[in-house]
């Protein structure tokens, strides 16, 4: 596609990420899900495209319908429904924000094997190989329900928020390292089982997890810039 400005809507089930690409390079802007009001300096923001690419179903159908009363932003097109991420798999029922993930690796790190970690509302681990196939991978629970998960169990059981001591020395450092442990073994397992040459870190609660690798490679905005630059907006800074 040759279009101007592209505008890409990522609604997680925590946060709503905008991407803005034009010629010029992005520009983004996180918020809250709740209470969700459609940014006051984007009513006059224009676009070319649009593309829907989060997970959350319900505030995409929502997006779509605000966005239709927009004079400068055209009908939004959405990531799995009516396009495809365009990356090989032989997997069934992949998400297309996985894909997407994989897709950013593939353009960044081609011809090897990468492993790219996405610490969001679920705890998301991939493999890509190098002959770039999207070859599946490991879904859990994010930090973030897994400590509101274990506050409604007991509300004594508060988490830290950064790991000190393994194993936990108090209650919080031991709800921390309970999350955090398995996630550790599982990520540098899949690494080093399929000889992976590169690390990719995604997502709100990477900072968690990047201490523990040092060389992993931070990637805030894979899937949003993978798919915008397979669209053919490229002319930006990441």
């Amino acid at each position: 596609m040759s279009s101007k400005s592209l505008l890409i809507i990522d609604a997680g089930h925590s946060r709503i990420k905008f991407h803005h690409y034009n010629q010029e390079g992005v520009s983004r802007e996180t918020q809250n899900l709740k209470p969700f009001a459609w940014p006051q300096q984007k009513r006059f923001l224009h676009a070319d495209e649009c593309l829907l690419v989060g997970t959350n179903k319900r505030m995409n159908i929502r997006l779509s319908a605000h966005i239709k009363n927009l004079e400068h932003i055209p009908t939004p097109i959405t990531l799995g429904v009516d396009i495809r991420v365009p990356l090989a798999t032989s997997c069934s029922g992949v998400g297309s924000d996985r894909l997407a993930h994989g897709l950013g690796a593939l353009q960044q790190f081609p011809n090897i094997n990468c492993l790219v970690v996405s610490a969001g509302s679920a705890l998301v681990i991939d493999l890509l190989n190098h002959d770039g196939n999207f070859a599946g991978g490991l879904i859990g629970i994010g930090l973030g329900h897994y400590k509101e998960a274990m506050s409604r169990m007991n509300p004594e059981l508060l988490c830290a928020s950064t790991a000190e001591n393994y194993p936990g020395t108090n209650t919080e450092q031991a709800v921390l390292q309970g999350w955090l442990s398995p996630a550790l073994k599982a990520i540098s397992g899949l690494y080093a089982e399929h000889l992976c040459q590169k690390l990719i870190i995604t997502g709100g609660d990477a900072q968690s997890l990047l201490p523990h690798f040092p060389e992993a490679i931070e990637c805030p905005h894979l899937g949003a810039d993978a798919m915008a630059k397979a669209l053919g907006y490229s002319a930006f800074s990441q």
